[in-house]
């Protein structure tokens, strides 16, 4: 193991392996090419090979611990919490960026107590927590500490504004904080190249989803049950993965999907390029998001897109450029803005093209990742990018 008081030393901390190497990857080597010490801390790493690999090739160290990601036992959660306690004193970073819910309220508690010097906090998404209106006991304690331990963080980026503004609303955080708005985790738009349409002899809508309600399957599974009624030479797949949740489609549901002859589900992958490269238009029906990735890897790939005006969604389209928008929860809405493009095939193309050049000026990765690291460099005094 490297030294890990290195004074550059900067600890991602994150609650999904894979995510750490399909979103972060292209952070992570920039950050090493500034000559920082990276040291990833997330479950079960060793399980995710590709991750581990990547590790490997550039001498990265990780630890792993386990958690329920939607555990809310007081006793596991205060032994999970004990437990990340050690291991980020053994750690010992500089800098601790940390992303979704837990990995940013632990982490900070944690940091705190240990007094590292930076701390850096994205905000990828609100959670169940902040988007619902319902009121108790456990969720005020937790907005009370979570704002308290926000303080704490020496920069706070939002992936779109209407999560920043819910939490200015909810006075989890104040405007005298350092804020900024990110626009995603970005594209890496050599990885993620334009790639030619399919043939249009049978249009293809394909959407990319874990199986939670609140990402729009029931109103994908309606839309494409009208559009099979009424069209011909029409493919729908669904590319996507349980979760234990709450908010997951039950079994009965997700078993009627795949036997209905009408959406093919299709099971996760490592790399989505080439089915997202089989379809025509990507459809994202999601009630609210960060910032979509599987919107930005397909219009980085060029394909048209359908998704909802809901947070996060609605930053990362231009409605009637490069796709529509509809209401979330809409699936008759969802069946017309899939109808325009079965009726005016041209518009594929067309959108394709758009969505392309929309992501190379916004979501690049190499921009994103520049807010980033300039301001971990700003932090630790160095000079800027």
């Amino acid at each position: 193991m490297k030294k890990l008081q290195d004074k550059n030393l900067v600890l991602i901390f994150a609650s999904d392996p894979f995510s750490i190497f399909n979103f972060r990857r292209d952070l992570i080597d920039r950050l090493i090419e500034k000559k920082f010490i990276v040291h990833l801390l997330a479950p079960s790493i060793n399980e995710t090979k590709v991750l581990v690999e990547f590790c490997k090739e550039r001498d990265i160290d990780f630890t792993e611990y386990r958690m329920e990601r939607y555990s809310l036992n007081p006793f596991s959660e205060l032994k999970l919490l004990i437990n990340l306690y050690k291991i980020i004193k053994t750690i010992n970073p500089k800098i601790l960026l940390s992303y979704t819910l837990k990995p940013n309220f632990y982490g900070l508690i944690v940091s705190t107590v240990l007094n590292i010097p930076h701390r850096i906090t994205l905000i990828t998404g609100l959670g169940e927590m902040f988007r619902s209106n319902s009121k108790s006991v456990l969720k005020s304690i937790f907005k009370f500490f979570y704002s308290w331990f926000l303080k704490k963080s020496d920069c706070i980026f939002f992936q779109n504004h209407d999560d920043r503004d819910k939490f200015l609303e909810l006075k989890i955080i104040s405007t005298n904080q350092n804020i900024k708005i990110l626009p995603g985790s970005g594209v890496n738009l050599n990885f993620f190249n334009q790639r030619s349409l399919p043939s249009l002899d049978q249009t293809s809508f394909l959407m990319i989803s874990r199986f939670l309600k609140d990402k729009g399957i029931i109103q994908y599974f309606e839309a494409a049950k009208e559009i099979k009624n009424n069209f011909q030479d029409v493919q729908f797949s669904l590319l996507g993965w349980e979760e234990k949740s709450s908010n997951s489609i039950s079994k009965d549901l997700l078993d009627k999907i795949k036997t209905s002859n009408v959406i093919n589900v299709l099971k996760r992958v490592e790399d989505v390029r080439a089915i997202i490269e089989s379809c025509h238009v990507l459809v994202h029906p999601s009630f609210h998001e960060g910032m979509p990735r599987s919107v930005l890897e397909a219009m980085a790939i060029g394909r048209g897109i359908i998704t909802t005006n809901a947070p996060g969604c609605r930053e990362s389209i231009i409605d009637n450029y490069n796709g529509y928008m509809v209401d979330a929860g809409d699936s008759v809405q969802l069946y017309e803005a899939m109808k325009k493009f079965l009726i005016d095939p041209s518009l594929i193309s067309k959108m394709s093209i758009k969505s392309r050049k929309l992501v190379e000026k916004k979501f690049d990765v190499i921009k994103v990742n520049n807010m980033l690291i300039n301001e971990i460099i700003r932090l630790t005094n160095e000079k800027a990018v």
